[in-house]
């Protein structure tokens, strides 16, 4: 029996970097490492530790995440591990704090790998004629639950960013993620034998906010938000062999400090985040005081990589900006887009996900393997709406694309029936003028599926929806006309705060055979101070004299001119 030189990984975690602090009014220019600069990501509590300095540095309890090409290589037969992927290294002790870390084979019993039933030590067979072999590091080690904790593509990894985040480097630390390759040569055994050393870099951006108290009175500063016209959190996928993400879900980023930061008048704190790299160059910040708000504007293309600072001076809390907006859609990019499956359509002037959908990833999902856009589709002024987008191919049957939420739309063909004019709203007024069309999937009895497949706003900062105009869009309008005249259509507009209920309004568009062919201007402020509304179809008050509405009626409806203000 042949002796087994054990595979191990050496891992550069990262150089020492600086960074100005410029007292510019917008985010100073990028500072790009002399190195790779590694730092932390993680679903657990092990990480890096950061100082001021940005100084990075290993700690112990730290794992990275191993993936192979299986045509290349394999893992042990005795051990059992085959094809598995996302086995977990951990740092060796002695380089606890250590620029440069050594790893090792570990075992993850705390979240049931597959291969913690089995004594696995970690070591590779070469497979046919194969030369060499790549290997995939991400940092940290994740478990995701994805095929059983093992992921088959490393080439989509699934990962979520938090979008409220804790402010501190610790946080940024917690929350960073890197992956790097190395490649191993074949020698004359059968079995790898090379220590790997991974050039790990960073996949996010990090950017610095120093913000200033120049009110003249104490302030405690509770946090910042960031709301970019790019998405820059959420849930994400990762191609390990390029180092790029896609599939971002959130445009709105939260940096939020649970003890406050108490600033006499003159002194400053300092606030991190971490976002996904986005082209952010109009993007709206927002500081929250215990004396009110401050908006700022600005910002940068945000790379992977690097990071960024910038200046905050509170003047004075609420500032000086009109913090009432109106969302009217007019500078919406809208395009043309061919949907397959149910009703084969090209539909023209329209924004929906399908260009901005990425392969699913998580075997979890319904989505899982299909391509899929569930995130914010459309921000203004800090008001944005939420959309789902899907192929259709996990159900087994070839294209079936398909949207849900929000979409935005210029159609006003009030002539045509049915799915083929799903985007056009029927309405006597507002000329060409651009809208918002929902559509309630799992009202229809779909299911929820996503986080955006109920049609959903998102505010920026809490405030509260003052108005907003409503229609039927033609394809409900006709729909109704030709089965049954004298149903009860109602839509069912609700806030939240934080996640909590804080009131609803009933919207009817159609009863008692009057079915709206116009735009109706509906009051809003009973919802309340809120940070999100949803628009749903209310199937308790749907009412037919025919079928079940649900089997007949579509869930769509059409919304423009949406009043913000913001507190």
């Amino acid at each position: 029996m042949k002796n087994i030189k054990l595979f191990a990984i050496f891992a550069a975690a990262a150089l020492t970097v600086g960074c100005a602090k410029d007292e510019n009014t917008d985010f100073a220019p990028e500072h790009i490492p002399s190195g790779k600069v590694h730092m932390t990501v993680s679903a657990t509590a092990t990480r890096t530790t950061i100082d001021g300095d940005y100084n990075i540095s290993w700690k112990t309890g730290d794992r990275i995440g191993l993936f192979y090409n299986t045509s290349e290589v394999q893992g042990e037969w005795l051990a059992k591990n085959g094809t598995y992927q996302n086995l977990p290294y951990q740092l060796n002790e002695a380089s606890n704090g250590q620029p440069n870390g050594m790893f090792t084979i570990t075992v993850d019993t705390e979240n049931d790998h597959p291969l913690s039933m089995f004594p696995y030590t970690g070591n590779f067979y070469w497979q046919n004629d194969a030369t060499a072999a790549t290997f995939y590091a991400c940092y940290p080690y994740a478990f995701s639950g994805v095929n059983g904790g093992h992921l088959d593509k490393y080439d989509a990894f699934p990962y979520t960013l938090k979008t409220t985040q804790g402010g501190t480097l610790d946080d940024v630390a917690a929350l960073d993620l890197a992956c790097g390759s190395a490649k191993a040569v074949r020698g004359s055994e059968e079995y790898v034998a090379a220590n790997l050393n991974f050039g790990l870099k960073h996949l996010l951006a990090v950017l610095e906010f120093t913000v200033t108290n120049a009110t003249g009175a104490d302030l405690t500063v509770n946090g910042i938000r960031l709301t970019a016209p790019e998405n820059i959190g959420g849930a994400m996928t990762v191609d390990l062999t390029t180092g790029t993400i896609s599939g971002i879900g959130e445009a709105v980023v939260r940096a939020e400090l649970s003890q406050g930061a108490v600033l006499a008048d003159g002194e400053s704190t300092k606030i991190y985040m971490v976002v996904a790299p986005a082209d952010c160059t109009d993007s709206a910040i927002t500081v929250t005081t215990s004396a009110g708000s401050s908006d700022f504007t600005g910002g940068k293309v945000f790379e992977a990589g690097k990071y960024y600072t910038k200046t905050l001076t509170i003047t004075s809390t609420g500032g000086t900006e009109d913090k009432t907006v109106t969302v009217d859609f007019e500078d919406a990019e809208l395009k043309s887009v061919t949907y397959e499956g149910f009703t084969p359509a090209t539909y023209t002037n329209v924004l929906e996900g399908k260009s901005l959908a990425t392969l699913c990833a998580d075997e979890d999902s319904y989505f899982y393997e299909s391509m899929l856009y569930d995130g914010v589709l459309y921000t203004k002024s800090g008001v944005g709406f939420g959309h789902l987008y899907s192929d259709g191919t996990w159900m087994g049957y070839g294209v079936y694309d398909s949207w849900c939420g929000f979409a935005i739309s210029s159609n006003h063909d009030t002539e045509t029936a049915g799915a083929a004019n799903q985007f056009s709203v029927y309405a006597d007024n507002d000329g060409n003028n651009k809208f918002a069309i929902g559509f309630d999937s799992p009202s229809g009895g779909m299911g929820e599926m996503g986080t955006y497949d109920t049609p959903t706003i998102v505010l920026s900062k809490s405030g509260k929806i003052k108005s907003m105009k409503f229609a039927n869009s033609t394809f409900v309008y006709k729909t109704i006309m030709a089965n049954d005249p004298n149903v009860t259509y109602v839509l069912k507009v609700t806030g939240y705060s934080n996640n909590t209920r804080t009131g609803e309004i009933n919207v009817t568009l159609a009863e008692n055979g009057t079915v709206a062919n116009t735009w109706t201007k509906v009051d809003l402020t009973a919802l309340g101070v809120i940070d999100k509304a949803t628009v749903l179809v209310d199937t308790s008050k749907t009412a037919s004299n025919v079928q079940k509405p649900a089997q007949w009626l579509p869930f769509y409806f059409c919304i423009d001119d949406v009043v913000v203000e913001f507190e």
